[in-house]
């Protein structure tokens, strides 16, 4: 006998890339072979980075493609929400860090020994380095699309302009 499934919303949760089969096919309570064969039958495509793109086709096509703009839509509404979480996990992990940064400092003058000292100055390290990663202001520098002068700059430590 075959399954009742929403496909509708299996498509959305696949277009939006953000989830793995695994646990969309679990949600739905069908195989991840289910899906991609699916998938691959009506041409759906897993990158939200194409979302863009697909609407723009839909409006002009109009017509029969208002069920694929719908989609497209629901597509960009299951993004923006993991999207969402994502940005609340990065500022929860900020504030931690933060918080553990206080704490550091609140409790440095009472500390006693070098290994105290040494711990605090490693773990307030980790914090730091966690607050900056998060923030994404330790980016990878792309070297081939400076200027000579940047390059310059860089070798003589100064940043580039």
């Amino acid at each position: 006998m075959a399954k009742d499934v929403d496909w509708d919303s299996v498509e959305v949760q696949f277009r939006a890339g953000v989830r793995p089969l695994r646990a969309i096919a679990g949600d739905f309570d069908i195989t991840e072979a289910a899906i991609r064969q699916r998938a691959k039958k009506h041409g759906w495509v897993r990158n939200p980075a194409s979302l863009k793109r697909e609407r723009v086709n839909a409006q002009l096509a109009a017509g029969s493609q208002e069920a694929s703009q719908e989609t497209s839509q629901r597509v960009a509404c299951e993004v923006d929400r993991e999207v969402q979480a994502d940005v609340e996990d990065m500022e929860r992990g900020v504030r931690v860090n933060r918080l553990i940064l206080e704490k550091i400092e609140e409790d440095l003058p009472k500390a006693k020994g070098f290994k105290t000292y040494k711990a605090a100055a490693e773990a307030s390290k980790t914090a730091i380095e966690n607050i900056r990663r998060i923030r994404g202001l330790d980016a990878p520098m792309d070297l081939g699309a400076m200027t000579d002068e940047q390059l310059a700059a860089l070798a003589k430590g100064k940043a580039p302009a």
